[in-house]
Protein backbone atom coordinates (compact mmCIF):
# COMPACT_ATOMS: atom_id res chain seq x y z
CA UNK A 1 0.00 0.00 0.00
CA UNK A 2 1.39 3.73 -0.79
CA UNK A 3 2.47 5.72 2.02
CA UNK A 4 -0.06 8.70 2.67
CA UNK A 5 0.69 12.04 1.94
CA UNK A 6 -0.05 14.86 4.65
CA UNK A 7 0.31 18.57 4.36
CA UNK A 8 0.30 21.08 7.75
CA UNK A 9 -0.85 24.36 7.28
CA UNK A 10 1.72 26.50 5.63
CA UNK A 11 2.87 29.86 4.33
CA UNK A 12 5.67 31.71 2.21
CA UNK A 13 4.39 35.02 3.13
CA UNK A 14 3.79 35.30 6.91
CA UNK A 15 6.54 34.91 9.42
CA UNK A 16 3.88 33.59 12.47
CA UNK A 17 0.19 31.96 12.73
CA UNK A 18 -2.10 34.89 13.99
CA UNK A 19 -3.08 33.49 18.09
CA UNK A 20 -6.65 31.51 17.52
CA UNK A 21 -5.36 30.49 13.88
CA UNK A 22 -4.59 27.14 14.88
CA UNK A 23 -6.85 24.59 16.56
CA UNK A 24 -5.03 22.81 19.97
CA UNK A 25 -2.17 20.60 18.83
CA UNK A 26 -2.78 21.71 14.81
CA UNK A 27 0.66 22.39 13.16
CA UNK A 28 2.11 25.11 11.03
CA UNK A 29 4.91 25.49 9.01
CA UNK A 30 5.95 29.19 8.00
CA UNK A 31 8.49 29.18 5.21
CA UNK A 32 9.14 32.90 5.73
CA UNK A 33 10.66 32.54 9.26
CA UNK A 34 11.46 29.02 8.36
CA UNK A 35 10.17 28.23 11.85
CA UNK A 36 7.22 25.50 12.91
CA UNK A 37 4.36 25.89 15.40
CA UNK A 38 1.78 24.37 17.11
CA UNK A 39 -1.90 25.71 18.45
CA UNK A 40 -1.78 25.94 22.35
CA UNK A 41 -4.13 23.66 24.01
CA UNK A 42 -7.04 26.10 24.17
CA UNK A 43 -6.68 27.01 20.69
CA UNK A 44 -6.22 30.74 21.29
CA UNK A 45 -2.27 31.09 21.17
CA UNK A 46 0.28 29.46 19.08
CA UNK A 47 3.67 27.85 20.38
CA UNK A 48 6.94 27.86 18.36
CA UNK A 49 8.46 24.02 18.58
CA UNK A 50 11.27 24.06 15.89
CA UNK A 51 12.42 24.48 12.58
CA UNK A 52 14.92 25.10 9.97
CA UNK A 53 16.15 28.96 11.69
CA UNK A 54 16.84 26.76 14.96
CA UNK A 55 18.80 24.06 13.16
CA UNK A 56 20.30 27.04 11.59
CA UNK A 57 21.16 28.28 14.80
CA UNK A 58 22.99 24.51 16.28
CA UNK A 59 24.71 24.73 13.65
CA UNK A 60 26.31 28.08 13.44
CA UNK A 61 26.74 27.43 17.87
CA UNK A 62 28.66 24.04 16.68
CA UNK A 63 31.03 25.83 13.93
CA UNK A 64 31.65 28.84 16.83
CA UNK A 65 32.63 26.67 19.14
CA UNK A 66 34.98 24.35 16.94
CA UNK A 67 36.37 27.91 15.43
CA UNK A 68 36.91 28.84 19.82
CA UNK A 69 38.81 25.59 20.25
CA UNK A 70 41.03 26.10 16.86
CA UNK A 71 42.16 29.50 18.43
CA UNK A 72 43.03 28.28 21.94
CA UNK A 73 44.93 25.67 20.52
CA UNK A 74 46.72 28.09 17.94
CA UNK A 75 47.50 29.73 20.85
CA UNK A 76 48.88 26.86 23.34
CA UNK A 77 51.21 25.98 20.31
CA UNK A 78 52.48 30.22 19.75
CA UNK A 79 53.32 30.08 23.57
CA UNK A 80 54.72 26.96 23.37
CA UNK A 81 57.14 28.22 20.89
CA UNK A 82 57.37 30.82 23.42
CA UNK A 83 58.93 29.01 26.14
CA UNK A 84 61.29 27.80 23.68
CA UNK A 85 62.58 31.50 22.54
CA UNK A 86 63.19 32.25 26.62
CA UNK A 87 64.35 29.12 27.40
CA UNK A 88 66.54 29.76 24.70
CA UNK A 89 67.01 33.28 25.57
CA UNK A 90 68.17 32.05 29.55
CA UNK A 91 71.10 29.69 28.11
CA UNK A 92 72.11 32.20 26.10
CA UNK A 93 72.07 34.69 28.85
CA UNK A 94 73.75 31.90 31.10
CA UNK A 95 76.32 31.58 28.91
CA UNK A 96 76.91 35.19 28.68
CA UNK A 97 77.43 35.61 31.92
CA UNK A 98 80.42 33.15 32.37
CA UNK A 99 81.62 35.19 28.92
CA UNK A 100 80.85 38.40 31.54
CA UNK A 101 83.06 36.91 33.93
CA UNK A 102 85.84 37.19 31.73
CA UNK A 103 85.10 40.49 30.57
CA UNK A 104 82.63 43.19 31.13
CA UNK A 105 82.31 44.69 28.17
CA UNK A 106 80.51 41.09 26.70
CA UNK A 107 78.62 40.71 29.49
CA UNK A 108 77.00 44.57 29.20
CA UNK A 109 76.08 43.35 25.81
CA UNK A 110 75.05 39.69 26.31
CA UNK A 111 72.73 41.99 29.04
CA UNK A 112 70.99 43.92 26.34
CA UNK A 113 70.24 40.58 24.57
CA UNK A 114 68.72 38.65 27.74
CA UNK A 115 66.04 41.92 28.15
CA UNK A 116 64.86 42.26 24.52
CA UNK A 117 64.33 37.96 25.34
CA UNK A 118 62.37 39.11 28.06
CA UNK A 119 60.12 41.31 26.35
CA UNK A 120 58.94 38.77 23.78
CA UNK A 121 58.07 36.32 26.43
CA UNK A 122 56.06 38.85 28.10
CA UNK A 123 54.33 39.67 24.75
CA UNK A 124 53.97 35.72 24.30
CA UNK A 125 52.49 35.25 27.26
CA UNK A 126 50.24 37.84 27.02
CA UNK A 127 48.50 35.61 23.38
CA UNK A 128 48.50 32.69 25.56
CA UNK A 129 46.30 34.33 28.08
CA UNK A 130 44.19 35.68 25.40
CA UNK A 131 43.94 32.27 24.15
CA UNK A 132 42.72 30.98 27.42
CA UNK A 133 39.83 33.43 27.61
CA UNK A 134 38.92 32.51 24.14
CA UNK A 135 39.09 28.86 24.89
CA UNK A 136 37.27 29.35 28.28
CA UNK A 137 34.13 31.06 26.44
CA UNK A 138 34.46 27.52 24.11
CA UNK A 139 33.95 25.46 27.17
CA UNK A 140 30.99 27.28 28.47
CA UNK A 141 29.36 26.96 25.18
CA UNK A 142 30.05 23.68 25.12
CA UNK A 143 28.60 23.05 28.69
CA UNK A 144 25.59 24.86 27.74
CA UNK A 145 24.79 22.15 24.81
CA UNK A 146 25.67 19.40 27.33
CA UNK A 147 23.28 20.52 29.67
CA UNK A 148 20.14 20.67 26.74
CA UNK A 149 21.14 17.18 25.44
CA UNK A 150 21.07 16.27 29.05
CA UNK A 151 17.44 17.37 29.56
CA UNK A 152 16.48 14.99 26.61
CA UNK A 153 13.92 12.04 26.51
CA UNK A 154 16.09 9.12 28.29
CA UNK A 155 16.86 6.10 25.91
CA UNK A 156 15.45 3.74 28.55
CA UNK A 157 12.43 5.76 29.02
CA UNK A 158 10.68 8.78 30.40
CA UNK A 159 7.80 10.74 30.81
CA UNK A 160 7.25 13.68 28.15
CA UNK A 161 5.20 16.51 29.28
CA UNK A 162 4.20 18.46 26.11
CA UNK A 163 3.88 17.83 22.57
CA UNK A 164 6.14 15.17 20.75
CA UNK A 165 6.42 14.90 16.96
CA UNK A 166 7.93 12.08 15.29
CA UNK A 167 9.64 12.10 12.09
CA UNK A 168 9.93 8.45 11.40
CA UNK A 169 8.09 5.51 11.92
CA UNK A 170 7.59 4.36 15.67
CA UNK A 171 7.38 0.69 16.79
CA UNK A 172 6.11 0.02 19.83
CA UNK A 173 6.76 -3.53 21.42
CA UNK A 174 5.05 -3.10 24.74
CA UNK A 175 2.01 -5.42 25.88
CA UNK A 176 -0.46 -2.81 26.33
CA UNK A 177 -1.25 0.47 24.44
CA UNK A 178 -3.75 2.98 25.80
CA UNK A 179 -4.76 6.40 23.97
CA UNK A 180 -5.97 8.54 26.69
CA UNK A 181 -7.59 10.98 23.50
CA UNK A 182 -10.85 12.48 23.20
CA UNK A 183 -9.73 12.35 19.12
CA UNK A 184 -8.10 10.12 17.18
CA UNK A 185 -7.12 10.74 13.58
CA UNK A 186 -5.50 7.71 11.78
CA UNK A 187 -4.36 8.81 8.00
CA UNK A 188 -4.15 4.99 6.61
CA UNK A 189 -7.55 3.62 5.55
CA UNK A 190 -7.02 0.23 6.04
CA UNK A 191 -6.61 -1.15 9.83
CA UNK A 192 -5.09 -4.72 9.94
CA UNK A 193 -5.74 -7.12 12.65
CA UNK A 194 -3.76 -10.19 14.27
CA UNK A 195 -1.06 -8.79 12.19
CA UNK A 196 2.10 -11.24 14.46
CA UNK A 197 -0.12 -14.29 12.82
CA UNK A 198 2.67 -15.51 10.29
CA UNK A 199 1.44 -16.53 6.48
CA UNK A 200 2.03 -20.07 6.53
CA UNK A 201 0.34 -20.24 9.79
CA UNK A 202 -3.35 -21.41 9.80
CA UNK A 203 -6.32 -19.22 11.33
CA UNK A 204 -7.88 -19.77 14.56
CA UNK A 205 -8.60 -16.45 16.14
CA UNK A 206 -11.58 -14.30 15.80
CA UNK A 207 -11.17 -10.29 15.40
CA UNK A 208 -12.86 -7.50 15.15
CA UNK A 209 -14.01 -4.33 17.27
CA UNK A 210 -15.74 -4.28 20.67
CA UNK A 211 -17.11 -1.35 22.18
CA UNK A 212 -17.48 -0.25 25.57
CA UNK A 213 -20.61 0.73 27.29
CA UNK A 214 -20.34 1.15 30.97
CA UNK A 215 -23.10 -0.79 33.05
CA UNK A 216 -24.28 -2.07 29.72
CA UNK A 217 -23.38 -5.26 27.68
CA UNK A 218 -20.60 -4.84 25.32
CA UNK A 219 -21.60 -4.91 21.36
CA UNK A 220 -19.49 -6.19 18.73
CA UNK A 221 -18.46 -6.94 15.18
CA UNK A 222 -16.11 -9.42 14.25
CA UNK A 223 -14.81 -12.34 12.08
CA UNK A 224 -16.22 -15.93 13.49
CA UNK A 225 -13.46 -18.04 12.31
CA UNK A 226 -15.37 -21.37 13.40
CA UNK A 227 -18.11 -20.19 10.99
CA UNK A 228 -15.45 -18.10 8.43
CA UNK A 229 -18.58 -15.32 8.27
CA UNK A 230 -18.66 -11.60 9.50
CA UNK A 231 -20.73 -11.69 12.95
CA UNK A 232 -22.15 -9.30 15.28
CA UNK A 233 -23.11 -9.48 19.27
CA UNK A 234 -25.86 -6.71 20.13
CA UNK A 235 -27.10 -5.70 23.41
CA UNK A 236 -28.67 -8.17 24.03
CA UNK A 237 -25.96 -10.24 23.95
CA UNK A 238 -27.12 -11.97 21.00
CA UNK A 239 -24.88 -13.22 18.19
CA UNK A 240 -25.80 -13.31 14.63
CA UNK A 241 -23.99 -13.67 11.25
CA UNK A 242 -23.56 -11.26 8.80
CA UNK A 243 -25.24 -12.47 5.38
CA UNK A 244 -23.24 -12.82 2.61
CA UNK A 245 -23.38 -13.08 -1.19
CA UNK A 246 -23.42 -16.82 -0.93
CA UNK A 247 -26.68 -17.00 1.48
CA UNK A 248 -28.54 -14.03 -0.19
CA UNK A 249 -28.09 -16.28 -3.80
CA UNK A 250 -28.89 -19.37 -1.82
CA UNK A 251 -32.14 -17.86 -1.28
CA UNK A 252 -33.09 -16.59 -4.58
CA UNK A 253 -32.12 -19.77 -6.14
CA UNK A 254 -34.45 -21.35 -3.66
CA UNK A 255 -37.60 -19.44 -4.44
CA UNK A 256 -36.64 -19.82 -8.42
CA UNK A 257 -36.61 -23.67 -8.49
CA UNK A 258 -39.88 -23.96 -6.28
CA UNK A 259 -42.67 -25.57 -8.63
CA UNK A 260 -44.43 -23.58 -10.97
CA UNK A 261 -48.25 -23.48 -12.28
CA UNK A 262 -48.95 -23.88 -8.40
CA UNK A 263 -52.38 -21.95 -7.21
CA UNK A 264 -50.42 -19.61 -4.04
CA UNK A 265 -53.92 -19.33 -3.10
CA UNK A 266 -53.87 -23.07 -1.96
CA UNK A 267 -50.31 -23.15 -0.38
CA UNK A 268 -50.62 -22.86 3.49
CA UNK A 269 -47.80 -25.22 4.53
CA UNK A 270 -44.71 -27.58 3.75
CA UNK A 271 -42.83 -27.48 0.88
CA UNK A 272 -42.55 -26.21 -2.31
CA UNK A 273 -41.63 -28.92 -4.92
CA UNK A 274 -38.86 -28.16 -7.52
CA UNK A 275 -40.28 -26.13 -10.20
CA UNK A 276 -40.93 -22.52 -10.72
CA UNK A 277 -44.34 -20.97 -9.29
CA UNK A 278 -45.75 -18.89 -12.01
CA UNK A 279 -48.15 -16.30 -11.97
CA UNK A 280 -48.28 -12.62 -9.92
CA UNK A 281 -48.25 -12.11 -6.42
CA UNK A 282 -47.92 -9.86 -4.23
CA UNK A 283 -48.77 -10.55 -0.94
CA UNK A 284 -46.29 -13.16 0.00
CA UNK A 285 -45.94 -12.91 4.29
CA UNK A 286 -44.39 -16.20 5.08
CA UNK A 287 -41.13 -17.06 6.35
CA UNK A 288 -38.41 -18.89 3.91
CA UNK A 289 -34.84 -19.16 2.80
CA UNK A 290 -33.33 -18.31 -0.60
CA UNK A 291 -30.50 -20.85 -1.74
CA UNK A 292 -29.73 -21.03 -4.66
CA UNK A 293 -30.86 -18.80 -8.38
CA UNK A 294 -30.54 -15.40 -9.86
CA UNK A 295 -32.18 -12.16 -9.12
CA UNK A 296 -34.12 -11.11 -12.14
CA UNK A 297 -36.41 -8.93 -11.38
CA UNK A 298 -36.14 -5.24 -10.52
CA UNK A 299 -33.84 -3.11 -8.93
CA UNK A 300 -34.65 -3.29 -4.95
CA UNK A 301 -34.71 -0.13 -3.08
CA UNK A 302 -32.86 0.67 0.19
CA UNK A 303 -36.36 0.73 2.30
CA UNK A 304 -36.23 -2.82 1.38
CA UNK A 305 -33.07 -3.83 2.11
CA UNK A 306 -31.41 -2.86 -1.54
CA UNK A 307 -29.02 -0.62 -2.70
CA UNK A 308 -31.31 1.16 -5.19
CA UNK A 309 -28.30 0.96 -8.08
CA UNK A 310 -27.18 -1.60 -10.89
CA UNK A 311 -23.74 -0.40 -10.77
CA UNK A 312 -20.75 0.86 -8.56
CA UNK A 313 -17.58 3.10 -9.40
CA UNK A 314 -14.62 0.49 -9.53
CA UNK A 315 -13.07 1.25 -6.40
CA UNK A 316 -15.29 3.71 -5.25
CA UNK A 317 -16.76 3.72 -1.62
CA UNK A 318 -20.26 3.36 -0.69
CA UNK A 319 -22.04 6.06 1.29
CA UNK A 320 -25.63 6.41 2.18
CA UNK A 321 -28.39 8.51 1.13
CA UNK A 322 -31.38 8.01 3.08
CA UNK A 323 -33.92 6.21 1.85
CA UNK A 324 -32.77 6.90 -1.45
CA UNK A 325 -30.04 4.93 -3.76
CA UNK A 326 -26.78 4.23 -2.46
CA UNK A 327 -23.89 6.30 -3.09
CA UNK A 328 -20.32 5.88 -3.89
CA UNK A 329 -17.23 7.89 -3.98
CA UNK A 330 -14.96 8.64 -7.15
CA UNK A 331 -11.92 6.30 -6.57
CA UNK A 332 -8.92 7.25 -4.33
CA UNK A 333 -5.49 8.27 -6.17
CA UNK A 334 -1.91 7.23 -4.61
CA UNK A 335 -1.60 8.69 -1.48
CA UNK A 336 -5.12 9.97 -0.70
CA UNK A 337 -7.15 8.60 2.07
CA UNK A 338 -10.80 8.72 3.04
CA UNK A 339 -12.40 12.20 4.42
CA UNK A 340 -15.43 14.22 4.13
CA UNK A 341 -16.01 17.52 2.41
CA UNK A 342 -17.24 20.91 3.79
CA UNK A 343 -20.46 19.27 3.48
CA UNK A 344 -20.11 16.18 4.91
CA UNK A 345 -19.76 14.38 1.55
CA UNK A 346 -17.16 11.58 1.78
CA UNK A 347 -14.45 11.56 -0.77
CA UNK A 348 -10.80 10.47 -1.47
CA UNK A 349 -8.01 13.61 -0.96
CA UNK A 350 -4.62 14.38 0.53
CA UNK A 351 -4.46 15.70 4.03
CA UNK A 352 -4.11 19.04 3.71
CA UNK A 353 -3.66 21.54 6.29
CA UNK A 354 -4.06 24.35 4.08
CA UNK A 355 -2.19 27.63 4.24
CA UNK A 356 -2.18 31.14 6.79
Amino acid sequence: MANTRIQIKRSTGTSTPANGSLTAAEQAYSFLSNRLFIGDSAGTGVVEIGGKYWVDRTDLSYTQANNAYATGNAAFLQANAAYGHANGAYTTANASFLQANAAYGHANGAYTTANASFLQANAAYDHANSGFTTANAAFLQANGAYTTANAALPKAGGTVTGDLVVGGNLTISGTTTYVNTTTLNVGDNLISLNADILSNVAPSENAGIEVIRGNANTVSLYWNESTDKWSFIDADNIMYSIASNTDIANVVSSIATSSSSLNASNLTSGTVPTARLSGSYTGITGLGTLTVGTWNADTITVPYGGTGQTSFTTNGMIYGNGSGALNITAAGTDGQVLQASSSGVPQFAMLDGGTF
